[in-house]
């Protein structure tokens, strides 16, 4: 389990989990959404839902979810942390 409250700035809030495997009844389009103080919204997830064979989705965006300001695209759960971290603290 990722420790959300040291990657992410205060008074943010954390929606869903990340999990730790790729099973694929797991992967599925929301998994994580994260309200920060700020006014954005991180959110993540899988892509198509349920398919090995799809990617991590990672966007930001402020006020309506068609307003992306970031998207990463990754099979790579470390990297979906790192970047999440990464947009928190404003680095996009």
């Amino acid at each position: 389990m990722d420790d959300w409250a040291n990657l992410l700035p205060p008074g943010s809030v954390v929606k869903g989990s990340l999990p730790e495997t790729q099973d694929p009844a797991e992967l599925v389009s929301d998994m994580l959404e994260i309200d920060l103080p700020d006014g954005r919204t991180i959110d993540v997830g899988w892509v198509p839902e349920h398919d090995p064979a799809g990617s991590y989705r990672v966007v930001a965006y402020r006020d309506y979810w068609h307003r992306h300001t970031a998207v990463a695209w990754t099979r790579d759960r470390a990297e979906v942390v790192r970047t999440v971290s990464a947009l928190a603290r404003g680095e996009d």
